[in-house]
Parts: C-alpha cells; sequence; structure tokens
C-alpha cells in the first residue's frame, strides 16, 4: 500500500471497509512474512529445484494472477507480488487482459488461477456477502451469483442464510463476525486494501461530507452552500 498507493487506503483483513459498522476488529494481521511462507511451502513437500522453482511429483510451483490491462497501479502491484514469489521459488505469470474479456466468460466460469480486482459487497452498506461466497452462489455450477472462486464451507452458508434474516444490528454484527473470522482463515480470497477516493472542492463550499457508502459524491447536496 506504501509503494503503489502511497499509503492513502487503509488496510483491511475483511471484505468489509475498515469503517463498516459490521467490520470484525478482532481479525489480528498475521504479517508479511517470505521466510516462514516458504518453510511452508517446505513442509508441504514443495522443493526447490536446480533451476530455483519449487515443485512437488513433477509439478513445478506455477500460476497466473489477471488484472485489466492499462490498470497501472494494479499492474505494478502484480510486478511486485511476482518478485516476491519468485524469492520463494515460485513462478507467477502476469497474464492481464482487456477489461471486457476479464470480466467475461474468464471470471464468471472460474477460468482463471488468481485475479486482481476490487471486489465490493453487492448491496451496498450492508454486510452481506452470499453472492460472493454461498455456495450456491457459483455461477459456473448454478448460473447465478458471482462467488467466481468457487468457495463452499457449510458453515458460511448457514451464517450467510441466518445473517440476512437478523434484524437486530448488534446480533447481525455477532454473525458477520464469525463470517470474516472463518474467510480470513479460509482465504478464499485475500483483501489488501479498501479503496478511498480522492475528491477536490473549492474551500468555499460548505456542507459537503464524506460518505464512502454511497455511489455519488452528491449524496447530500442539499446541505452544500457558499459559506
Amino acid at each position: 500500500r506504501k509503494d503503489i498507493y502511497y499509503g492513502v487506503p487503509p488496510g483491511t483483513l475483511s471484505y468489509l471497509h475498515p469503517t463498516h459498522w459490521a467490520y470484525n476488529h478482532k481479525l489480528k494481521d498475521r504479517g508479511f512474512n517470505l521466510k516462514k511462507a516458504a518453510e511452508m511451502l517446505e513442509g508441504a513437500g514443495w522443493k526447490l529445484g536446480s533451476d530455483g522453482i519449487r515443485a512437488k511429483n513433477g509439478v513445478k510451483l506455477k500460476f497466473t494472477m489477471s488484472t485489466t490491462a492499462g490498470a497501472k497501479a494494479r499492474e505494478q502491484a502484480e510486478a511486485m507480488i511476482q518478485a516476491d514469489w519468485k524469492k520463494i521459488g515460485v513462478v507467477m505469470e502476469i497474464k492481464n487482459m482487456p477489461a471486457s474479456v476479464v470480466w467475461g466468460e474468464y471470471t464468471t466460469k472460474s477460468q482463471f488461477d488468481t485475479l486482481m480486482v476490487g471486489w465490493e459487497p453487492t448491496v451496498g452498506m450492508d454486510p452481506d456477502y452470499t453472492a460472493r461466497c454461498h455456495s450456491k452462489q457459483i455461477p459456473v455450477k448454478h448460473g447465478v451469483g458471482s462467488n467466481y472462486v468457487q468457495y463452499e464451507n457449510p458453515e458460511l452458508d448457514k451464517l450467510l442464510e441466518e445473517g440476512v434474516l437478523i434484524s437486530d444490528m448488534a446480533k447481525r454484527k455477532e454473525v458477520y463476525d464469525r463470517i470474516q473470522e472463518i474467510l480470513y482463515e479460509d482465504v478464499p480470497f485475500a483483501p489488501i486494501l479498501a479503496y478511498v477516493f480522492i475528491y477536490g472542492k473549492k474551500s468555499s463550499v460548505k456542507g459537503y461530507e464524506i460518505n464512502p457508502y454511497v455511489t455519488d459524491i452528491t449524496w447530500n447536496i442539499q446541505d452544500w452552500n457558499w459559506g
């Protein structure tokens, strides 16, 4: 975040923005440790070959990462991630394509190895993430949803179904806290940062308020004035 995004967007360990009312602040960042990552691969049987690439049962440890071509910040982030994987003997091939291709069947039919994209909750401010994580929302299997990583977890399914039926905010938060814990442990996707949009305004404009949960910066235009 510091090198590519100038430290502007906050980090997040969840699919939710850290300012969201349902964000689980009990999640603990595991940190960044290439040595430990290499040890885990070694322990799982992925041994370094003479070419510097890890392999197991004759299969070299390689994968692709894709994003929309021309997204400069993401392309730079990919290059950094690629270099880190190389340090521990893993080949990450960058496979970027036009947005129309990435967001076509390549994504909807889960043809990718990994994607670097922005995934927001599908229903605005609500913490419901059913469309992204429920096992019945895998489009390549069921024809609906946006669970493109084909993640399946019966406990999470039950919690997602329960969460949308609860109206009490405190009780809902308990459910979504657990949902975030499970996702953090299973890592069907790895959240990196929370979106931050930067806008400018004249100092004479008063009444404008920042609200990250709306789709338009003029959401409270009725309160604007010239001071």
